[in-house]
């Protein structure tokens, strides 16, 4: 039954604007971040949670708080725990909200995601039983009993959440994807425009890809006294997991800006093929020597002062085939490695395998130290030097240290394989080719390591063995 009822407005207690974080997110009302995957917005929620967890909000509200995630987007066990655990949150104070589903034929049961407005009810009473202050929806149009690019279906599914915010003095953040193309930001929400006007705080999320730097400007803002941008960073935060230290993203160093995300969405994209091939060039350049792989950082430092923005130096990386991966140390480091080393640009008939000390291993989360030439030389013949050794062949202490690119071959964890292409030493101390026969000297370098063709058509790879002044190629 529906009654219909008068109020005098003398007979309401007026109250003065309250928010969970001060000219950011409001109380009793909806606040909407929104941008295109993989902009922080999730990322910059749960940091926001995670300081409410700690008392560590600037607002209305004092002490820790609670907060209820509503997410069928992210994996709780890999993602948001995880995130969570590298912003410092109490992990006691964020709670997983979703419905159980019972099957009455069956007996049996199974999660599900919450769907609005069906699950309010359900919503209302775990709110109030958990004394939560802050609920977010990620991604928003996921719970919609409904077409969320209509605006009766999206407010059908919020209206109710937007009352349910002013009745228990909640801050809601719903957390929205941008469509494709340019144009205003406040119609970049994908979906019905009904997402911007329901809520009365808009952040929205961009990138500049000519600087690398992130930021979130608010479009609107009924409430605060001036809008304002934040630039923030993505960092990587070591985390214990399952007793490894695995590096996961954060929100860091949060501070005011004069860039506005309309202008970066909205920038003409020039074509940009001359400054890509002239990057890539110094690009191949810069990584064409030992050890053929540097860190990502030095490598965006160097190509800035040579006039290469972040961004074209990531598009040249792309083109050349140029990859990178995850140092193993702590803390962790992004390398970029040259074409040949990954195999990406120079075909190799089998790839390299371990130096010749068989006492010499890697252990499961040890760097590796193995570094390999850019250059292979294919030579019909194989003729021995007579060549004898003049400096020690390495030990297992100086392998050791010796540097090893390719990840997928296996180490102790997974018992350490055969190496039919060893380099072998004779009676007489010389370091010889175990397909070839040949002779040759140890250069007393332990960073020098040459993969080289043998006439038999096959693959190996020697340390610090030198012929006649240079690396051995037979």
């Amino acid at each position: 039954m529906r009654i219909p009822r008068v109020t005098p407005a003398s007979t309401i207690t007026p109250r003065k604007m309250r928010w969970l974080v001060e000219d950011q997110f409001p109380l009793n009302t909806l606040s909407t971040c929104g941008g295109k995957g993989g902009e922080g917005k999730s990322t910059l929620v749960l940091d926001v949670a995670a300081r409410g967890s700690r008392g560590e909000l600037h607002g209305d509200v004092q002490g820790p708080v609670n907060t209820l995630i509503v997410s069928v987007e992210d994996d709780w066990q890999t993602t948001v725990v995880p995130r969570l655990m590298a912003a410092g949150a109490n992990l006691d104070r964020i709670l997983k909200f979703d419905v159980e589903t019972y099957v009455e034929d069956t007996g049996e049961s199974f999660e599900t995601k919450a769907v609005l407005p069906i699950d309010v009810t359900q919503l209302r009473e775990a709110i109030i039983e958990h004394d939560v202050r802050l609920v977010i929806f990620d991604p928003a149009a996921s719970f919609i009993d409904g077409d969320p690019n209509k605006v009766i279906d999206v407010r059908r599914a919020f209206e109710p959440i937007s009352k349910l915010a002013q009745d228990l003095d909640l801050a809601v953040i719903l957390i929205a994807h941008f469509g494709k193309g340019t144009g205003s930001v406040g119609d970049k929400l994908s979906g019905s425009h009904a997402w911007r006007d329901l809520t009365r705080s808009y952040w929205a999320f961009a990138t500049d890809d000519e600087t690398g730097k992130h930021y979130m400007t608010q479009e609107k803002s009924n409430y605060s006294k001036t809008k304002g941008t934040y630039e923030f960073e993505l960092t990587g935060v070591p985390v214990p997991i399952s007793g490894e230290t695995v590096e996961v993203v954060a929100i860091g160093n949060i501070t005011p800006s004069e860039v506005d995300v309309a202008e970066i969405i909205n920038r003409p994209v020039a074509d940009g093929d001359d400054d890509v091939s002239e990057c890539g060039e110094w690009l191949l350049s810069y990584l064409d020597r030992e050890p053929f792989e540097f860190a990502r950082a030095d490598i965006v430092k160097a190509g800035r002062a040579e006039g290469f923005s972040e961004a074209t130096l990531k598009r040249s990386k792309k083109r050349l085939g140029v990859a990178h991966r995850r140092t193993k140390t702590v803390p962790t480091t992004t390398v970029w490695e040259h074409p040949s080393i990954s195999g990406n640009q120079v075909a190799h008939d089998r790839e390299p395998t371990e130096p010749t000390d068989t006492k010499t291993h890697v252990s499961a989360g040890q760097p590796s130290q193995l570094t390999v030439s850019s250059r292979s030389v294919e030579r019909a013949n194989c003729e021995p030097t007579g060549l004898t050794r003049e400096n020690t062949p390495p030990n297992a202490s100086q392998l050791s240290q010796l540097k090893h690119e390719d990840p997928d071959e296996p180490t102790d964890i997974f018992g350490k394989a055969a190496d039919p292409y060893e380099a072998a030493q004779d009676t007489n101390g010389n370091v010889g080719c175990s397909l070839c026969g040949k002779n040759t000297k140890w250069c007393g370098s332990p960073r020098i390591v040459e993969d080289f063709l043998c006439g038999l058509g096959q693959r190996s790879r020697v340390a610090g063995l030198v012929v006649d002044g240079a690396h051995h190629v037979c």
